[in-house]
């Protein structure tokens, strides 16, 4: 500050530094007379040139051809390499590398080169400082700061405001932060992390002889284990891992449904999926997110908030367990049993359900790579119209065939330290245990090879009898049940058999008309 006055701006402090020192009469003298030795040697040279150039020519026209070399300096490549083996020679050469067998950086090198880039960030940042700190004392002081001088604008246009999503619960985060948004999420156990899984765990073979007896034109065959792991790959591992794949893979497969008994690794495929992609997992499941978001129209602000983060931070995967409370049937017959639940009851899993179709439909595209994934053990519970709308694909997980039953119960008794000599009947209890699922064969695996009778394998070998308590207690899916989801699989899927001809072919038989009294 000069004579109490702010200055206008930091530059002149700068500019201080680079003012050249005044020079001396003599000193003025002696720089004039070397210019002038310089300008008569450069004319000198310039004469000689001029002849020599005339010689030449008169050499030429007596007839002497000479052929001409051109001489060529070094190139720019190999100076650079000389610039390199300088600097090598320089720093490296004599340096004492014996005791960093390790081959760790130099602390002094290193600091050397960083340091310069440091100063300057840090120049940079006082610099604003300093800024603000002449803004405030201007201001204080009541003076206003010169305008700069230059061509008078137009008027300025206004500028059109930014139209957000229209789309619900939009509003009431559109203000927030992403970061924001994600640690309330995950505060609220809506993003979590899960224990990974590979998609091999997801045990089972092609199913060869059942697709060559069974006829696909009259009922649609059950997938096999390898079906379903082929499936998942191709519809979802790759267009969800690889962004190109995604570009590339036309189709919307933005939303899928599992469903099948209960314990034949629906969520294990799901944990595969996460895992396999290093997806970040929404669970919106209706018991996850039972009492929270219980204000008004908190269901669509938790719709949002997933969406926007899912779009962020892909790839997403959104998890949806027990899809037929979310995306009920309507029951008939049952108006005195109980008060239905309103659609904005926190405790309502139907909630999300209009939020959730509004968002999938406008918000996922071809270039986001976001999954949604429903499961259910009870799909007849829920309505096929609204599953077939919602959901694009549906992948159906039956209880496993013979030859992957058998590989299970080889499997997990291997897994459990148990040991299966040649004569132990695996093919018999691969039999027995139809109808029932993988995690079933888990459990009796489990409960049978504890602790104390793996150490007493040797002087009692496994038999079969131990295995089939244990398997009974656990659930097994029925004649009706396996009817009900073949029924169900026929709905989602549109499959309609052909007619099978008794006779009469495909023409109805003329009804008889009633007779009248006479």
């Amino acid at each position: 500050m000069n004579g109490n006055k702010v200055p206008d701006d930091i530059k002149p402090f700068y500019d201080r530094f680079n003012t050249e020192t005044p020079t001396s009469p003599e000193e003025e003298a002696a720089r004039a007379a070397e210019e002038a030795e310089e300008g008569g040697k450069k004319k000198k040279k310039g004469d000689k040139k001029a002849k020599k150039a005339k010689g030449k020519k008169g050499k030429k026209d007596d007839g002497d051809d000479k052929p001409q070399v051109t001489k060529i300096g070094t190139s720019e490549v190999v100076t650079k390499f000389d610039d390199f083996y300088d600097e090598w020679k320089n720093e490296w050469d004599q340096k004492d590398e014996s005791n960093n067998q390790e081959q760790k950086h130099d602390e002094e090198k290193t600091r050397d080169d960083v340091m310069p880039s440091i100063e300057d960030q840090l120049k940079n940042d006082v610099d604003e400082m300093i800024k603000m700190e002449l803004e405030n004392m201007r201001t204080l002081s009541g003076v206003k700061q010169k305008k700069k001088k230059g061509k008078k604008k137009g008027k300025k246009k206004k500028k059109k405001k930014k139209k957000g999503l229209k789309l619900p619960g939009y509003k009431q985060i559109k203000d927030m932060n992403v970061k924001e948004i994600l640690v309330t999420l995950i505060n609220n156990n809506i993003v979590k992390k899960i224990p990974p899984q590979k998609l091999t765990d997801f045990m089972g073979e092609f199913n060869y002889i059942h697709t060559m007896l069974d006829d696909i034109t009259k009922i649609p065959y059950d997938p096999s284990m390898a079906l379903i792991r082929q499936l998942v790959t191709e519809y979802i591992i790759f267009p969800l891992g690889s962004e190109l794949v995604r570009l590339r893979f036309p189709e919307d497969v933005s939303s899928y449904l599992f469903y099948g008994p209960a314990g034949t690794g629906k969520t294990l495929v799901v944990r595969a999926i996460v895992h396999e992609t290093n997806s970040i997992f929404f669970d919106m499941s209706p018991i996850n997110i039972d009492g929270k978001y219980t204000g008004k129209k908190e269901e669509e602000k938790l719709v949002a908030s997933v969406m926007i983060v899912a779009q962020e931070y892909q790839p997403s995967v959104i998890y949806i367990d027990e899809a037929e409370k979310v995306w009920a049937a309507k029951k008939k017959g049952k108006k005195g049993k109980g008060a239905k639940k309103k659609k904005s009851d926190p405790s309502n899993p139907a909630r999300i359900k209009k939020a959730m179709l509004k968002w999938k439909a406008k918000f996922i595209t071809d270039k986001t790579r976001i999954t949604i994934i429903g499961c259910t053990s009870e799909p007849e519970e829920g309505s096929k119209k609204e599953f077939k709308k919602f959901f694009k694909r549906a992948i159906y997980f039956p209880f496993p065939d013979y030859s992957t039953r058998r590989l299970m119960w080889k499997n997990f008794i291997m897994t459990y330290k148990g040991q299966i000599r040649a004569d132990f009947p695996l093919s018999t209890l691969a039999h027995i245990s139809a109808g029932y699922s993988a995690g079933s064969i888990k459990k009796t695996c489990e409960k049978v090879l504890t602790e104390y009778r793996v150490k007493h394998q040797e002087q009692r070998p496994l038999s079969l009898p131990e295995f089939i308590g244990p398997l009974s207690l656990c659930s097994n899916t029925m004649d009706s049940q396996y009817a009900e989801f073949q029924e169900f699989t026929k709905n989602i899927t549109g499959f309609k058999p052909p007619a099978e001809d008794g006779g009469g072919g495909d023409e109805k038989a003329p009804k008889k008309k009633k007779k009248g009294k006479k």
